[in-house]
């Protein structure tokens, strides 16, 4: 950067969130020129560099211009997707914030409508990870991962945030919908009614299709009702990897028809497993009281 009667002690610089890699660098801060070499990488947008001394913050003349950097996604792991969601997206790339609210990660089609989102678990500079929610289609056709950095540009150099203007940034990867997953089939013992107060296993059965070896360490059951107003995670007991079943403790649940939500993040990163085949009722019935 260069200007006029720039400071040359006391001085820190930063640039879309990323800082000097030294500080006080005496031979390349001069009264009309700063460099800096940036020891982690800016995130995505438009920015300028903000130079501070101990008097505060150091203006820029008028028409010095934002500089862009470029959002950028190198690879998506796995590079294909369960249409039901539950898959662990690993997305690496540059211009990554490390603020987690500021980063929003899509699925869409060709015609660039939403047909899922995938909410994000954790951010650096380099990696996204995110959970695949449901797809609102499911025709088998190839999406888009589309990565949104938001960047808010403080105008004044007061910072003052009622008078920021917002910038997005975007980039996308191709993303297949996976084939010939596995299914949730059965409970066994055609439990179907059972009780909303009395504790009990259910055992369920899986596809053929499920080749992982079984653990119970990598799967998760939730019962959720038709009104999707109550969801509960069961605790898994025990599992067969031979006869590919899996059992759960059943501690009740108010009288409803349930239904259940099955992830599987195996080696094969299957993620939610269709159980649309099964679900079960609890109710009760008083047919008599005694003493009368």
């Amino acid at each position: 950067m260069t200007g006029t009667s720039l400071p040359t002690t006391g001085v820190t610089l930063s640039f879309g969130g990323a800082t000097c890699a030294d500080e006080t660098p005496s031979s390349a801060y001069t009264a009309t020129e700063i460099t800096c070499t940036l020891k982690n990488a800016p995130r995505a947008g438009e920015h300028k560099a903000e130079i501070r001394d101990s008097k505060g913050l150091i203006p820029f003349a008028s028409g010095v211009a934002d500089i862009n950097v470029a959002l950028v996604i190198t690879s998506v792991t796995p590079d294909d997707a369960n249409a039901l969601g539950g898959d662990i997206l690993t997305i690496v790339g540059t211009g990554f914030p490390l603020d987690i609210n500021t980063v929003k990660v899509y699925l869409k089609d060709a015609d660039g409508e939403n047909r899922s989102s995938c909410n994000v678990l954790t951010t650096t500079e380099t990696e996204i990870t995110c959970e695949l929610q449901e797809m609102t289609t499911n025709d088998g056709t190839t999406r888009s991962i589309e990565v949104n950095v938001e960047n808010v540009l403080y105008i004044n150099r007061r910072r003052e945030l009622q008078k920021a203007k917002t910038t997005t940034s975007t980039a996308s990867m191709p993303l297949t919908q996976k084939k010939g997953l596995p299914k949730v089939t059965s409970i066994l013992d055609n439990k179907t009614n059972v009780s909303p107060i009395l504790k009990q296993e259910l055992t369920f059965q899986l596809s053929a299709e499920y080749t992982d070896v079984l653990k119970k360490e990598e799967l998760s059951v939730y019962i959720k009702n038709d009104g999707k107003n109550y969801s509960r995670e069961l605790y898994i007991m025990r599992v067969d990897n031979a006869a590919k079943t899996f059992t759960v403790k059943f501690n009740g649940a108010p009288p409803a028809t349930y239904i259940f939500a099955v992830t599987a993040n195996s080696p094969s990163k299957y993620g939610r497993l269709d159980s649309s085949a099964i679900s079960f009722e609890t109710s009760s019935t008083v047919t008599d009281v005694q003493p009368k």
